[in-house]
């Protein structure tokens, strides 16, 4: 984890996520952070739910061609990892449609929930920073967040006047394992009174990633050694936005531009005519062709507009009103061999109006309205789900109440949902109703004890529903079942956070059981030459454990020492057959130590996960693996806004399969990668 001292904080607040902060280099002193993706805005010390913030430098050392890789590591948080670049973050062994990736709050418009190839349209190289909200109580912002919510915050719309007239950052990478080069420029200038203009853009390349040994037996028989084959990628944004500010309020506009074209490691064209190989008088011409395996690769591109604005001190019982709006329209073309294939196209738009009202005694709290819509479809003989369209209407509310040393909250969300194939005219409508309620007790100064308990019901989405067909991308005939019911989940957690002036330690504990858990289960049948993929409901329990402490050991003017750990554990369970169910993350681990002497950090990491042996139905398992990171940087004195880095990621160059991925026989880790990155504001 390349951060430094990210504190875990008490998850009992309902439904307001609230974010913890970074430490500075040289102490465990806590900066005062605000979070923006809570309608009621705290600073760490009156932060009552658990999170993570990545922004500043630890964010730029974290980078990667993903957002799932990016954020792989962090306490609690792994990645679908289909290649590097097709990787969702998974949260306590949660993905898909129980995860909600989010940009400045609502939805980036993408299709990735659709499948774990297809890509998180958003460029980590060029936010200002990534929160990570665990736990139930993220549920304002829909209760399909019952995961967690990963939110990522750009500086296209600036909520804020720049202390400088201009004001940018630029930053370079170039990485050996894959001969990457990155680029991502960030600027922004008042043009006006109270006008703000904000532009950036990134360009990343890359080539297929070496391993060490074969990613497969296909591989192996071939002698394809030290390389994953159609793992390369190419990724091109552009954006900028206009903001008004003044006194009391703000409103911005901005509007971007996303492009990528990448390969789908270990995934092929389909396959026809296998069951006449041994037809002596089968045309050997017409086969010839068809035998041969053919490569996917995937053409993205996403025009996306946003539109966000905020009034303050409204009147006698309003304080604030929030309000975002987010359109995009996206569409992705898959490739087999050079030839199209499927084209999946969605167009959506979300809105949010939240308000907060002044205290009332002791109480404080926020209420609002959520609109979604999605309109998507996918086009080609394969193409596995038929085009349908999505609509919700959620209201929301939460209050908190602060007595003393203890701290009472609560929240309520309703939702309504409907979900309809525009091919089949076939419906399905849902009402959901989810509920938090926790308290905190601050027993000591630094040491917070909190419990939290919830209910929350997710609709099943359009691909649980109406998937019916093969997608060659993932090798896999995924079949829905319309008859699906609303998913409910009773969550429990309990949380001890100590901080100090020289220690920050949190330990979670954690439950969820689930009423009619949705997940694709291997039949074990084929359809189409396809392993067949069914979607089903079981009663399912996840627990867990996360860990997390950061210890400065040495301190002195110029110099300090921080040694830092965390650990996360999930057991998940298909109660109705007592067996583990799929893809779940074994133990994972990390320890580092970083060091800083006047303008130079050096960091030494180890971070590794153990077997997996808890194994579902016709899974394989995975072996363990340790991975060593180190890196150093500089900050040149006469320049202090100047940062030369130098990191090493996987310096033993292990072999390793990460258990979540769907294509773990097929495409391992990368192996040792050597980075060079320059970045430089102004």
């Amino acid at each position: 984890m390349y951060r430094r001292c990210v504190l875990h904080t008490v998850a009992v607040c309902a439904l307001i996520p609230y974010a913890a902060s970074a430490a500075s280099n040289t102490t465990l002193e806590v900066e005062e952070v605000f979070v923006t993706s809570t309608p009621i805005e705290r600073s760490l010390a009156d932060i009552i739910q658990g999170a993570s913030v990545l922004t500043g430098d630890d964010l730029r050392d974290r980078v990667q061609f993903s957002l799932g890789e990016t954020l792989r590591g962090e306490i609690g948080v792994s990645s679908t990892f289909f290649g590097p670049v097709a990787s969702r973050p998974i949260i306590r062994g949660q993905g898909g449609d129980r995860i909600r990736v989010l940009t400045n709050g609502v939805d980036p418009v993408d299709a990735s929930v659709t499948s774990v190839d297809h890509q998180v349209s958003i460029n980590p190289g060029t936010t200002e920073r990534i929160e990570i909200l665990r736990g139930p109580n993220t549920l304002l912002y829909g209760s399909n967040a019952v995961g967690g919510i990963v939110n990522v915050i750009d500086t296209r719309i600036a909520t804020t006047m720049p202390e400088q007239t201009v004001s940018g950052r630029g930053d370079l990478s170039y990485g050996t394992n894959a001969d990457l080069f990155s680029a991502n420029a960030q600027t922004k200038g008042q043009i006006g009174p109270g006008l703000v203009l904000s532009l950036d853009g990134s360009y990343s390349d890359q080539s297929d990633y070496e391993i060490d040994g074969f990613a497969n037996e296909e591989a192996e028989e071939e002698g394809i050694d030290g390389l994953v084959e159609n793992s390369a990628a190419e990724v091109y944004t552009i954006g900028g936005g206009l903001s008004h500010l003044w006194e009391d309020g703000h409103i911005g506009v901005s509007g971007g531009y996303f492009n990528s074209f990448y390969g789908v490691p270990a995934a092929h064209g389909h396959e026809e005519g296998e069951e006449d190989h041994d037809d002596e008088d089968h045309d050997e011409e017409e086969h010839g062709e068809e035998e041969e395996e053919e490569s996917i690769a995937i053409d993205l591109e996403r025009v996306r507009f946003d539109v966000d604005g905020e009034l303050r001190n409204l009147g006698s019982f309003l304080d604030k009103a929030t309000f975002r709006f987010g359109y995009g329209d996206y569409d992705h073309t898959e490739f087999e061999s050079q030839e199209v294939g499927t084209i999946f196209r969605k167009k959506a738009w979300e809105g949010r109006l939240e308000f907060v009202h002044r205290p009332v005694g002791n109480l404080e709290g926020a209420f609002g309205v959520q609109l979604r819509n999605r309109d998507f479809e996918a086009i080609g003989d394969e193409a596995f789900v038929p085009p349908t369209e999505t609509d919700s209407l959620a209201l929301f509310f939460v209050e908190e109440a602060s007595f003393d040393a203890v701290t009472l909250s609560g929240g309520l969300r309703y939702e309504t949902v409907d979900v309809a194939s525009t091919t089949t005219n076939t419906e399905r409508d849902f009402d959901t109703l989810s509920w938090s309620i926790g308290a905190a007790w601050q027993f000591a100064d630094g040491v917070t004890f909190g419990l939290t308990t919830s209910q929350t019901e997710r609709a099943p989405n359009a691909e649980e529903l109406f998937s019916n067909g093969p997608h060659l991308a993932t090798q896999q005939f995924e079949v829905g079942d319309l008859n699906l019911v609303k998913e409910k989940a009773w969550n429990a957690e309990a949380n001890l956070k100590v901080v100090t002036d020289r220690f920050g330690g949190a330990l979670n504990l954690f439950r969820t059981e689930y009423d009619d858990y949705i997940f694709e289960r291997e039949t074990g049948l084929e359809e189409d030459e396809l392993p067949l993929f069914q979607y089903t409901q079981v009663e399912a329990t996840f627990s867990g454990v996360e860990v997390e402490t950061d210890v400065e050991v040495f301190r002195s003017e110029d110099m300090s020492v921080l040694l830092e750990g965390s650990l996360s554990y999930v057991k998940a369970t298909d109660d109705e057959t007592d067996s583990p169910l799929p893809r779940i993350p074994p133990l994972f681990y990390t320890v580092g130590a970083t060091a800083t002497v006047e303008n130079w950090t050096a960091r030494i990491e180890v971070e590794g996960s153990s077997s997996a042996s808890r194994l579902a139905p016709l899974e394989e398992g995975t072996d363990s693996y340790t991975f060593v990171n180190a890196q150093v940087s500089w900050k040149p004195i006469a320049a202090r806004d100047v940062r030369l880095t130098l990191q090493g990621r996987n310096l033993g160059n292990s072999f390793a399969r990460p258990h979540t991925s769907f294509i773990k026989e097929l495409t391992p880790l990368p192996g040792r990668d050597i980075r060079f990155s320059v970045g430089v504001g102004f």
